[in-house]
């Protein structure tokens, strides 16, 4: 497709340059252009929160930026339906929905339309970008009330659920390893039922078959971070340290020279930074006053929903992106770093 301003015609493809995107429609007059959705701006945020196929003026459409008609070239010519057919392919959908900015957006919308082939080269980029980036997924559940360990396909950590004999921490271990599955399954697409996995003597689980994953427990939730490069993760309760009242007994364990942990956050977020940065490093004797933590890359936050825990990762801190797991459903959230 080749892009260039000019006088548009009837059944045109048009587009508008947004900064780094761009908004698609059918061009039929100046005073009818067929859109999906509005243009993604502060103005259309109305419109914009139930995306519908529209019919909208030029000036609208164009939002003070130049229009840009698409001149099919090779390919798309083949496909390319005639101005009349394009119109009506365009009208006929008019108040449809199911938007989606990655799958069904308005350059699906406007493609199909005008060539006859539903294709986005947007999403394309997207999903190169999204190839490339780093990865470094947190997901969290709460261990629902009267949970019972299942069936676990792989032997090994079957036998390590089962004969757990604390049976709060043996639910757990059953609930955790549910998560992983979770979350292996929607950041690499795996077959988890078919993993085979192995247990170092420093407790770390993996799998030849599985990304770089690790996991955290307490008394209440479950916790899973999964990435392209070595991970660990702690999470803990937030009255974890409260029982031995002075601070002074943990930091007296937790603390290198030169570090300092003030109050219950302080000593929280270094104890957390610490054991993820042991789980990453895969060492063997976990001993905080050991660890330095300006060798490594952390972050401590907390999560929606779950602000009565602290949680700690080490990895590809600028690639974390958290998942909240309730009732069978995913959703992302914002973490809020502490």
């Amino acid at each position: 497709m080749k892009w260039s301003p000019g006088q548009c015609r009837k059944g045109d493809i048009v587009r508008v340059a947004l900064g780094s995107l761009y908004h698609y429609g059918v061009f039929v007059s100046e005073d009818e252009i067929i859109q999906f959705g509005y243009p993604p701006l502060p103005e259309f945020a109305e419109q914009n929160k139930d995306p519908r196929v529209c019919a909208v003026d030029a000036d609208t459409f164009c939002c003070g930026r130049i229009i840009e008609r698409g001149e099919p070239e090779h390919g798309d010519k083949k496909t390319a339906r005639t101005p009349d057919e394009a119109v009506q392919a365009a009208r006929s959908r008019l108040g449809e929905g199911g938007y989606s900015i990655i799958h069904n957006n308005c350059e699906h919308f406007a493609r199909e339309c005008v060539l006859g082939v539903r294709m986005c080269e947007q999403e394309a980029e997207m999903r190169r970008k999204w190839q490339q980036r780093g990865i470094l997924d947190v997901f969290i559940a709460r261990i629902p009330d009267g949970a019972e360990p299942g069936p676990i396909a792989d032997p090994n950590r079957a036998a390590y659920v089962a004969g757990t004999a604390d049976e709060k921490l043996r639910i757990a271990r059953y609930c955790v390893w549910e998560l992983l599955g979770t979350a292996l399954r929607r950041c690499a697409g795996v077959d988890f039922p078919s993993l085979r996995f192995t247990r170092a003597i420093n407790g770390k689980w993996s799998s030849d078959g599985a990304p770089p994953f690790s996991l955290s427990h307490t008394k209440s939730s479950v916790c899973v971070a999964v990435s392209d490069d070595a991970v660990g993760v702690d999470i803990e309760e937030n009255d974890a340290f409260d029982r031995f009242g002075d601070p002074k007994l943990v930091t007296s364990r937790l603390l290198c020279h030169g570090e300092r942990a003030d109050g219950r956050d302080g000593i929280l977020s270094v104890w957390t930074k610490k054991e993820s940065i042991f789980k990453q490093t895969s060492g063997t004797v976990f001993e905080p006053r050991g660890i330095r933590l300006k060798k490594h890359e952390t972050v401590t936050f907390r999560l929606p929903g779950f602000e009565d825990l602290t949680v700690s990762v080490c990895g590809r801190t600028s690639a974390l992106r958290c998942y909240v797991c309730e009732g069978g459903t995913v959703r992302g959230v914002t973490p809020v770093r502490i």
